[in-house]
């Protein structure tokens, strides 16, 4: 059995993986202990992992200790607190629920419930709800694979205008950097700038510019499109022609090809359509598929996936959900995702679940002073704005179990490490709706 699939196999018996959530790599191959109460002998984290199990501000802030049971009286101050925040969000006239991306998809849930109770607009952040056309699968379709699937097939990787190392710390240790069993795996950096990093097997950089992108993008296009691979005369014409070829030559010689990408920064999503059509139409050629890469520890919690997920299949799209309804949602991207709805005064009440992303807190920061913000926070990351009410939970790394989404899809178990006198995100969600 290959490896990724006896990965697949123990995650379908749903068996606890020592798992660091700092981010969405959900990197499961973690090692540590505890003494103390504090996280000791850790191995195998990033320095964005090893940053937030280790950070001795956490635990403190977050109260995780395996002391006594919660006190009557810690339970009398929280439902008050929880009673004051449910009165300031009915009372709204338009409620934002945001910042789910740190939480379990059980907790998820239960703020999607909120939402729906309040009928308020609901967003997870991610960069395709800030685009007018949208997210990309929605508008075009992809051809997806998980990491272990280009850990083991891939012998041609293309990672175009993407930095993993800035966004992904372990995904060339784990997944790019490990033999191919097919052989040699060649990499090819194609963008504005090589790698800072040195890694092992062949690598290759190739300048684009980038506003020749899309350019280059239809240019290889129309080369794939010819049998044998020729280049005609719009190519030549265009670009350069040598990198054409040096791409061309590439993708013939393959067996697979994994496509990487990173989140589209154009505004209309033009890009993200080129990227897709490219690795679709290679693929009618060859074993190829594109892994697209997401905000990584950019995202503002290790769960971005699984709140994207639970959103396009509760109402249809990943985020900038107008008005949270299961038979009649509808998502305006570009127009109701959090950051534009915060910026235009269009929400006078925002529910923040989590920990938010840095987009996220200078938005709440630039606000009105007449937005009121329930911070339920499970987390001692500090915050650029001042919330109008503050209920902790459980710490999301260490005192929380529940299930998540690793950036491809894959599901991974997440178990406590500590107990904690805060209640679980979930139950406290419980306790507001």
């Amino acid at each position: 059995m290959s490896s990724h699939r006896r990965d697949a196999a123990e995650r379908s018996q749903g068996l606890a993986m020592n798992l660091c959530a700092a981010c969405p790599m959900l990197c499961e191959d973690v090692e540590f202990s505890v003494e103390n109460e504090r996280v000791v002998n850790l191995l195998h984290a990033c320095d964005v992992g090893r940053a937030s199990l280790c950070d001795p501000n956490r635990l403190l802030r977050s109260g995780v200790v395996a002391l006594e049971p919660q006190s009557s009286t810690d339970s009398s101050a929280r439902f008050r607190l929880v009673q004051e925040a449910a009165s300031l969000l009915s009372s709204a006239r338009r409620v934002l629920v945001t910042g789910i991306t740190s939480i379990t998809l059980e907790s998820q849930r239960r703020a999607s419930d909120i939402a729906e109770c309040l009928g308020a607009a609901i967003d997870a952040g991610c960069l395709d709800t800030s685009i007018i056309a949208g997210p990309t699968i929605a508008r075009v379709g992809e051809i997806t694979a998980s990491w272990e699937e280009l850990r083991d097939r891939a012998d041609l990787v293309v990672l175009w205008f993407c930095d993993p190392d800035s966004t992904h710390p372990r995904l060339f240790e784990r997944f790019i950097d490990p033999p191919c069993p097919r052989g040699s795996r060649r990499v090819l950096w194609v963008g504005t700038k090589p790698p800072a990093a040195t890694h092992r097997g062949e690598n290759t950089f190739i300048f684009v510019s980038a506003e020749n992108q899309i350019p280059m993008l239809q240019s290889l296009k129309a080369v794939l499109q010819q049998s044998p691979l020729e280049k005609d005369a719009c190519c030549r014409v265009m670009l350069d022609e040598k990198s054409i070829e040096q791409l061309c030559e590439a993708f013939q010689a393959a067996s697979c090809v994994a496509f990487v990408t990173e989140q589209a920064s154009d505004s209309i999503g033009v890009l993200a359509s080129e990227r897709v059509k490219l690795v679709r139409l290679l693929s009618h050629k060859k074993s190829a598929f594109q892994i697209p890469l997401g905000a990584g520890i950019h995202a503002g919690g290790g769960n971005a996936a699984g709140a994207q997920a639970l959103l396009t299949w509760r109402y249809g799209a990943p985020g900038a959900i107008e008005v949270a309804d299961p038979f009649g949602s509808r998502s305006s991207p570009g127009e109701s995702d959090a950051i534009r709805l915060i910026s235009r005064r269009e929400v006078d009440a925002v529910l923040l679940i989590g920990s938010p992303s840095e987009s996220l807190s200078v938005a709440l920061k630039h606000a009105t002073s007449t937005l009121r913000v329930v911070h339920l926070c499970d987390a001692p990351r500090p915050t650029a704005f001042s919330p109008t009410l503050t209920i902790d939970s459980a710490d999301s790394l260490l005192a929380t179990s529940g299930t998540l989404l690793r950036e491809d899809g894959t599901r991974v178990v997440l178990q406590a490490k500590f107990s904690s006198r805060h209640p679980t995100m979930e139950l406290l969600l419980a306790e507001l709706l």
